[in-house]
C-alpha cells in the first residue's frame, strides 16, 4: 500500500491529476489504518512518537530532496542556456562529483572521530549559498558553473552525513535499523517526488534563464528555511563537541 500511494502521488505530479491525488490520500490513510492494526507491522507506528526522530526525518528529507534535484536541474540549464553536448555536461558535472565522493569519506570519518560539528557547518550554510549562485552564474562560463557545483555537492554530501548522524542519535535499541531505513527510503521518495514536481514546472514553459534562475532561488530559500529549522530543534548537535582523551 505504501508503493503504491508514492506511484499513485508520482503520477498525480507529472499527470496533473486529482483523481490520482484522491487516490493517493486514500490508500495511505488506509496504509497508516492497516500499520495501527496488524501485529507485526512492516513499519511500527509507535517510531513516530519519537518527537526528534519525526522532526529530523522530515528535517532531512526536504533538505536532502536537492540530492536529486540539483543533479536533474544541471544537465537541463547546460543543454538549454549554454547548449552544451551530453559528453561536455558530464564533464562539468564530473569534478563536483567526485570532491563530493572524497567529502564523503572524510565527512564519516570527521563524524566518527571529531564529533559532526564540522560536517554541520559545512554541510548547511555552503549548499545554501552555493545553490542560488548557479542560479546567479548560470549565463557565464560552464566552468563557473562547475565550480559553483564542487561547493554545492560537497555541502549536500555534509548534509547528508549530518543529517544520517542525527537522526541516528536519536533512535535506541532495536529501533536503529527499521528507523535507518525509513530515513533512507523516505530520502530518497523526497527526491523521486521533487524531480517529479520539477519536471512538471520545466514542462510547463520555455527552459529561460529567468525560470532556471528562479528555481535555483526557490531551492535556496528552501534549504536556508529548513537549516533553521535544524539548528532550532537540534541545537546540542550543532554545538562543538570536545574529541575523547
Amino acid at each position: 500500500m505504501l508503493a503504491a500511494s508514492i506511484t499513485l502521488l508520482l503520477l498525480s505530479i507529472t499527470g496533473h491529476s486529482w483523481s490520482y491525488f484522491t487516490a493517493t490520500i486514500l490508500i495511505f490513510i488506509l496504509f497508516i489504518i492497516r500499520i495501527n492494526k496488524t501485529d507485526e507491522p512492516f513499519i511500527e507506528p509507535t517510531l513516530f512518537k519519537n518527537t526528534r526522530y519525526t522532526i529530523g526525518l522530515i528535517i532531512a528529507c526536504m533538505i536532502l530532496t536537492l540530492n536529486l534535484c540539483v543533479p536533474y536541474l544541471i544537465p537541463q540549464v547546460l543543454s538549454s542556456i549554454h547548449h552544451l553536448s551530453s559528453v561536455n555536461t558530464g564533464l562539468v558535472m564530473f569534478p563536483g562529483a567526485l570532491i563530493a565522493a572524497f567529502a564523503w569519506v572524510g565527512g564519516w570519518k570527521n563524524c566518527g572521530c571529531k564529533g559532526q560539528s564540522l560536517c554541520i557547518f559545512v554541510g548547511i550554510p555552503v549548499p545554501s549559498d552555493g545553490i542560488p549562485h548557479i542560479g546567479f552564474f548560470m549565463d557565464t562560463f560552464p566552468a563557473m558553473i562547475a565550480i559553483i557545483l564542487i561547493l554545492a555537492n560537497t555541502g549536500l554530501t555534509f548534509a547528508q552525513i549530518t543529517m544520517a548522524n542525527t537522526i541516528s542519535r536519536t533512535l535506541s535499541g532495536n529501533q536503529t535499523g527499521v528507523g535507518m531505513g525509513i530515513y533512507m527510503m523516505g530520502s530518497f521518495m523526497a527526491g523521486a517526488i521533487g524531480t517529479s514536481i520539477l519536471g512538471s514546472v520545466l514542462d510547463q514553459g520555455a527552459q529561460s534563464k529567468i525560470m532556471f534562475s528562479s528555481i535555483f532561488l526557490v531551492l535556496g530559500i528552501w534549504i536556508i528555511g529548513f537549516a533553521i529549522f535544524y539548528f532550532t530543534v537540534f541545537r546540542k548537535e550543532a554545538s562543538p563537541v570536545q574529541q575523547d582523551t
